[in-house]
């Protein structure tokens, strides 16, 4: 049977098959994925710079200058410069102001 763009029922079924297909292979290579990036502890995962600026809560000046300051250290890959969460949160933790307890 011919559908109205002119291709037959058998067309359509042996791609969406391949399309099955790679989609099973493409969840497959995601798992693996997740899969290894469990073994790494948190600790010892690295952060670009543009992610690195989300987890703070600030801009990219400011964190090129706490890199520049040597407040952050960070690692150089290629062009690109990575951070490590325990190094963004020693910062956080470092310059963290306890709140004052209220009069009240």
């Amino acid at each position: 049977m011919i559908t109205e763009k002119g291709y037959s029922n058998e067309y359509w079924k042996k791609h969406l098959e391949c399309l099955q297909t790679r989609l099973q292979e493409l969840e497959n290579s995601v798992s693996r994925i997740l899969e290894i990036n469990q073994f790494i502890p948190e600790k010892d995962k690295y952060l670009d710079v543009s992610n690195s600026c989300r987890f703070l809560g600030i801009g990219r000046n400011t964190i090129y200058a706490l890199m520049r300051e040597g407040k952050i250290s960070y690692t150089v890959l290629g062009r690109q410069r990575r951070i490590l969460i325990s190094e963004l949160k020693k910062y956080a933790k470092s310059n963290f102001i306890q709140s004052k307890k209220s009069i009240l």
